[in-house]
């Protein structure tokens, strides 16, 4: 089994009577799964690297649970997606109008949830 590579998150808009869309999608830069020894080797080598790593993803999640409040047809939730191979966001809104359509969107942004 590969180990994830890429993380993504997104929001999914819903309009009535219409497939779904992906409305805001962006991969996290912050390493996923790191020792405490990489860490810490990475600190040595370019110190102040998480600040700015976390800065990046933290903005992000922000900017995207903003857009929450004021969208009603927005499914509630940021979702988290990971893979192993790097994903486009119309690669992945192709795969939620898929499970749309296979009736699975429900079950889908519920394990997808943060």
């Amino acid at each position: 089994m590969e180990k994830e590579q890429h993380r993504f998150i997104f929001t999914v808009r819903q309009r009535f009577n219409s497939n779904p869309n992906v409305d805001c999608f962006y991969k996290l830069v912050s390493p996923s799964g790191m020792s405490g020894d990489e860490v810490k080797m990475m600190t040595v080598l370019k110190p102040g690297w998480e600040s700015e790593t976390l800065k990046a993803d933290t903005h992000a999640m922000s900017g995207m649970t903003l857009r929450l409040r004021f969208n009603g047809d927005l499914y509630q939730k940021v979702l988290l997606v990971r893979s192993t191979v790097d994903l486009s966001a119309e690669e992945l809104e192709a795969y939620v109008v898929m499970k749309y359509n296979d009736g699975e969107l429900d079950e889908f942004l519920k394990e997808s949830t943060i």
